[in-house]
């Protein structure tokens, strides 16, 4: 089944029981606790404005007697167990490639896109897996290498554990100077490591896997520290690898090692290794679409010099009384001017409150909302009464016809040109 977010749609027979296993269920308990094999992005819900815990993914609704599914911002791909969803972002044409949602990806976690041709749902699946891998590698390395106390066994002559009587007697007499022992080292050779560094060779496999995983330095560093400390790998081992990893990490201090477990697992098993029974009927991967459009236009507006205040971390605010009370936290502002992220064709009655109100306590001269839609356009909305600040719409024009990849990146590329253009000179310059 494909739809689209924020869609009204109608259900045929055989795909709504698969569907009802879903319908109305938080996010936060499908992804922690019953289906650990759905992963939604941003991870973090304090990333995010619209998305938290108590979120859903959609809903189901009876009208005149037929069902109908109903989304709303999450765009990805899910797996049930006889039926596959598939939900796109409502500025690309149902029966065509998600290129938007390519490019935002390409953007917001500097991944290197190849050409993208029709596959199944489960294919696109594993390549959307495969191209999160560089940007939670790296968030979870910035924590540092994880480690932890690992039973070792040796027999040499460098004694330094708990002896192993069995073994010695049956190896090391007559005795030649080596005695078996065990020992607990704090070690990076780990069976999490193990599991990141069996994805790394696994997508060493794909055609684009050397490709993503040198992606930028940052990756390549990475990537080379893993390989680095886990000299016991042997690809033998993946199957008992996987399975020691089924239990999710909990440690207070490696958290962002615990979604990079998850996706390696993930993607290990879309490579076909099974163990034992399969017992979860839902896989996926879904994406906040109103994030990701936020933090692509961050990509653009970051070189401009813009801020990029974080509503749920209370980062940037800015106070609509004195001695910093009653916070609030616009998009992006540079001087005066503050711009807001609106993922959807137009601004509502409440969207133009907010950004009146931020501009007055701001003493804002130019406000504008920044959306995407079917062509670029820059419209003065109107000049407002008091002293005199200006509020615009941007509508960046997302290319619905594109027959490649490429192509639909050029015509991107020219829509962020023309935007840069105008928040540089028109409304640097306006009155």
């Amino acid at each position: 089944m494909i739809t689209q977010d924020n869609n009204y749609k109608k259900i045929a027979p055989a795909e709504l029981e698969d569907l009802k296993l879903l319908a109305g269920r938080t996010i936060g308990k499908l992804t922690e606790e019953q289906y650990p094999g759905l992963l939604v992005f941003p991870r973090d819900f304090s990333q995010s404005d619209d998305l938290d815990e108590n979120s859903t993914i959609y809903s189901i609704e009876i009208k005149d007697g037929e069902w109908h599914l109903v989304t709303n911002n999450m765009v990805g791909f899910i797996g049930f167990e006889n039926t596959q969803l598939t939900i796109r972002s409502r500025f690309t044409d149902e029966n065509k490639e998600d290129y938007f949602l390519h490019y935002m990806l390409q953007k917001v976690l500097a991944l290197n896109v190849m050409e993208l041709k029709h596959k199944s749902a489960d294919e696109q699946i594993l390549d959307f897996l495969i191209y999160l891998f560089p940007s939670l590698l790296k968030r979870a390395i910035r924590q540092g290498i994880f480690k932890e106390y690992q039973n070792r066994a040796y027999d040499d002559a460098n004694i330094k554990g708990r002896i192993n009587v069995s073994k010695f007697m049956q190896k090391d007499i007559p005795f030649a100077g080596h005695i078996a022992y065990h020992t607990r080292e704090y070690s990076a050779d780990n069976s999490l490591n193990q599991l990141i560094r069996h994805t790394i060779e696994y997508i060493k496999t794909k055609p684009f896997g050397n490709g993503i995983l040198a992606a930028d330095e940052e990756t390549k560093q990475a990537v080379g520290l893993m390989v680095a400390h886990t000299p016991s790998y042997s690809q033998r081992d993946r199957l008992r690898v996987i399975y020691k990893n089924l239990k999710p990490l909990r440690h207070p201090y490696y958290s962002s090692y615990l979604p990079l477990q998850r996706l390696c697992v993930q993607i290990l098993r879309h490579q076909g290794l099974k163990y034992g029974q399969n017992n979860e009927k839902i896989q996926g991967v879904l994406f906040d679409a109103a994030w990701l459009w936020e933090e692509y236009l961050h990509t653009i507006l970051r070189p401009l010099g813009y801020r990029h205040p974080q509503n749920k971390k209370r980062k940037g605010a800015v106070y609509l009384f004195e001695s910093n009370k009653g916070p609030r936290y616009p998009d992006f502002y540079k001087g005066d001017i503050v711009l807001d992220a609106k993922y959807k064709y137009d601004a509502n009655r409440d969207d133009y409150h907010q950004m009146i109100t931020y501009q007055y306590i701001m003493n804002g001269r130019v406000g504008a909302f920044i959306s995407p839609n079917t062509s670029f356009l820059l419209d003065k909305i109107g000049k407002l009464n008091g002293y005199g600040a200006t509020l615009f719409a941007f509508h960046l024009g997302i290319p619905r016809h594109a027959d490649t990849y490429q192509c639909f990146c050029r015509e991107m590329e020219r829509q962020e040109e023309m935007l840069r253009k105008y928040l540089i000179k028109y409304l640097a310059d306006s009155e």
